[in-house]
């Protein structure tokens, strides 16, 4: 048997799983295996290699491009063991350490802490859809096509029936546990890597997009600067950072730089230019608020060519754009009028 295949025998789960299926697994077993609740002489060795087979499968999942047909792609001939061994002997050294726990003192960890959070935080969320889908489906259909409606609707509900009234009835809403879990998330790196991934998407929407760096070419400096990290921490692993902040660093705190100096070129622009265009919309589309303009003009720029409300585009047949020189020369889109 392969280390895969007994990895995935020893957590129950098939190598489809998730890793949310994974980490509920992995919790559920802890409780039995763990040293300090099992009474029996080899739990200690069964918890090192639960949780060993959980480091290890956890971060297979991160890095899905071990997988054999990629192998070569990636690793040099014969590396891919090597980094292989790695991976296993690192797990097992982190099995041991939670293993030497006491159970009380394993629970409060934040790496149990997180796991735990974010099941409670996945159970509520599957039975308020649960809820949804049995109380509140009919009177939404009624809503949207009155009896057509709720007839869709009650036939939805009878084919879902057996998984959502199952999951109702064996789930208990606590606040009181909600509450814990969201804050013991908020304090965690898995909220601060929430909040930066949708500052990144914010400030590449509203700025990035009205910065006039052509699409592709803005899309490839985040890219080439993630990756560029990326091989750089590969190469010098143990100069640079860890291997669990290696990909918070890469595809939030690089883009936020990038982000932060589209910024300040934005926010710091000056002498302002104005010019008109003759503009269509989409031919093909009745209601479109992608422009094009004449002679093609921008082509490649179609963050400055979507718009939001096109009440402000009726009637009209010029747009009129305004133009500022940013802190570093780039150029930005600072206003635009239809007329």
């Amino acid at each position: 048997m392969e280390l895969l295949d007994k990895y995935y025998l020893i957590l129950g789960i098939n190598q489809n799983s998730t890793i949310d299926e994974l980490k509920q697994a992995y919790r559920e077993k802890a409780k039995i295996y763990h040293p300090d609740r099992n009474p029996s002489p080899n739990a200690h060795e069964q918890f090192i290699i639960l949780t060993e087979a959980y480091e290890y499968l956890k971060e297979l999942k991160a890095n899905p491009n071990t997988s054999k047909s990629q192998r070569s792609k990636y690793y040099p001939k014969g590396s891919y063991d090597n980094k292989q061994n790695e991976a296993r002997e690192k797990a097992r050294a982190q099995a041991q350490q939670y293993a030497r726990m006491r159970y009380q003192e394993f629970i409060k960890t934040e790496y149990y802490k997180n796991i735990t959070s974010l099941n409670t935080i996945f159970d509520h969320f599957i039975y308020i859809i649960a809820l949804g889908v049995v109380f509140f489906l009919p009177v939404f259909g009624y809503l949207i096509s009155k009896w057509d409606g709720i007839l869709i609707a009650l036939i939805i509900v009878a084919a879902t029936a057996p998984i959502t009234l199952t999951y109702i009835k064996q789930m208990n809403f606590n606040f009181s546990s909600l509450g814990k879990s969201f804050y013991q998330i908020f304090k965690s790196n898995y909220f601060s890597l929430v909040i930066f991934s949708l500052i990144n998407i914010f400030i590449f929407i509203r700025i990035g997009l009205q910065t006039m760096i052509p699409l592709f070419s803005l899309i490839s400096v985040y890219i080439l600067s993630s990756s560029a990290y990326m091989g750089f921490d590969i190469m010098f692993s143990k100069f640079s950072a860890q291997k669990k902040c290696r990909y918070y660093i890469a595809f939030c705190i690089i883009p936020l730089i990038i982000n932060m100096l589209l910024l300040a070129n934005y926010k710091f622009s000056n002498n302002p230019k104005s010019e008109t265009y003759v503009f269509a919309c989409d031919e093909n589309t009745q209601k479109s608020t992608y422009i094009f303009l004449k002679d093609n003009k921008y082509s490649q720029y179609p963050g400055i060519r979507v718009f939001r409300d096109i009440d402000q585009m009726l009637y009209a047949e010029y747009i009129n754009y305004t133009f500022e020189e940013g802190l570093f020369g780039i150029r930005v889109m600072k206003n635009y009028k239809f007329f």
